[in-house]
């Protein structure tokens, strides 16, 4: 089953929605924002992310109660964002930048500057192996998130460039589909230049490209790839049949019975059902419509009080479903940091004078005569008798009487923790020692 969610400019009604598509029933909704077009996302199933219509802000909404459960600052206006598939990452177009930032961690990982202009929409490959991004600059990026996700090597720095650079069109690209197949999977473009491309992603080959009578603004196909469907500006929608005759590089698609004068202003998003059936679409005359595609009939009509910037169906989701029950065991979401994160980079020194109070800790006094022991030269140390040592030390079990409430502060757990580090680095040395002496 399926379901519509649909976010429109102004936030009156709603931030982003949820409608019964064969009802016409709402769902759920959640309030208190305005969602951005292409700038809305779910991690998981335990929260929705979205951005604010020209705000530098992100709303992360709780999917099961309803309610906004953190909003982080962004340093820069949103104008897209997507989610992997498997929730663990945030890409964020911030104007003409794009930051990838670590959802449980709230690491920026990378800091990507290849748009010259602002950025329209960016999505990932249906396996997560590849997102990609277009802009008011012409271009279509591809590119590989792998790469994207490996630290910068100075002697290196191809992992911050695009697998692919698309320079096909000539005008701004307004939104572009990604179908399934993972890397070998086919791309569509539209453009104000009047032009709907179809590009082979594993090779960053231009397949086929169709002309149309005005610009576009949307575009999208059928999971199978026969048809797709371009939105114009003007409020039309035409039907292009990949597989009615053999196509050449470029077709020019005129006005005709495959056109359907859907809306009275520019077509912002369209979507189409698993099976194919149904296509919905939305427009900035503030209304989204659900269509018969073989009819080409309007099946239903929802209103609402400002410009639609999402509406995109979904398969409903658990949190949606009557006999679902939330076990309110969610991870937490951090603040996005703005510094990128660099692996084994060292922590800066912590300021303890920031904490005078003592917290209360069950401790027991480390026993400091193994370290001591481990600072000996090497040619004096007697591996297998220490080890043995270690190990009947570490295998007593202590009754709860010898451990007693303390309280402690922040610098003596701190040095607490720096002993246990220099146990535990001595204790690899004489294992270490230990194998390769037999070996």
């Amino acid at each position: 089953m399926e379901a519509a969610l649909i976010t429109d400019a102004t936030g009156e009604q709603s931030c982003l929605s949820f409608w019964n598509l064969t009802t016409g029933v709402i769902l759920k909704s959640f309030k208190n924002g305005a969602c951005a077009r292409n700038s809305v996302d779910f991690v998981g199933n335990d929260y929705i992310i979205s951005g604010q219509h020209e705000q530098q802000l992100l709303h992360i909404y709780d999917s099961h109660n309803e309610q906004i459960v953190k909003k982080i600052v962004c340093p820069g206006k949103i104008s897209s964002l997507a989610v992997s598939p498997d929730g663990h990452y945030c890409i964020v177009a911030l104007v003409e930048k794009i930051y990838v930032w670590q959802i449980n961690t709230g690491n920026l990982i990378k800091i990507l500057s290849k748009h010259y202009q602002n950025i329209n929409a960016i999505r990932f490959s249906r396996d997560g192996s590849f997102f990609l991004s277009c802009g008011d600059d012409n271009l279509l990026l591809i590119w590989n998130f792998s790469n994207i996700c490996q630290p910068k090597d100075d002697f290196n720095d191809d992992s911050e460039k695009p697998t692919f650079i698309l320079s096909h069109h000539s005008l701004p690209i307004k939104d572009f589909y990604v179908g399934i197949g993972g890397m070998r999977c086919h791309v569509a473009t539209c453009s104000l230049d009047q032009t709907c491309k179809i590009y082979d992603m594993s090779s960053g080959t231009l397949v086929c490209s169709f002309l149309f009578e005005n610009s576009c603004s949307s575009v999208t196909m059928d999971i199978d790839e026969k048809r797709l469907f371009a939105g114009t500006t003007n409020g039309k929608i035409h039907f292009v049949n990949l597989y009615s005759k053999e196509k050449v590089r470029e077709t020019h698609v005129a006005t005709n019975e495959s056109t359907l004068q859907a809306h009275i202003k520019e077509v912002s998003s369209l979507s189409v059902s698993m099976d194919g059936t149904k296509l919905l679409s939305g427009s900035f005359d503030c209304n989204v419509k659900l269509w018969h595609i073989s009819s080409k009939q309007c099946l239903r009509t929802f209103q609402f009080k400002g410009a639609i910037t999402n509406a995109v169906i979904v398969t409903i989701p658990s949190f949606l479903q009557e006999n679902h029950k939330s076990l309110n065991l969610k991870i937490p979401i951090p603040n996005f940091n703005r510094t990128v994160y660099t692996p084994f980079m060292k922590k800066p020194d912590f300021d303890s004078s920031e904490w005078e109070d003592k917290i209360p800790v069950i401790i027991k006094p480390l026993d400091m005569s193994l370290h001591k022991q481990f600072v000996l030269p090497v040619d004096e140390i007697n591996c297998d008798k220490q080890f043995n040592d270690i190990v009947q030390q570490c295998s007593v079990i202590h009754s709860p009487e010898e451990f007693s409430l303390e309280t402690a502060t922040r610098d003596q757990l701190i040095e607490q923790i720096n002993n246990l580090q220099a146990i535990s680095k001595e204790f690899y040395s004489l294992l270490c020692q230990s194998i390769f002496k037999e070996t």
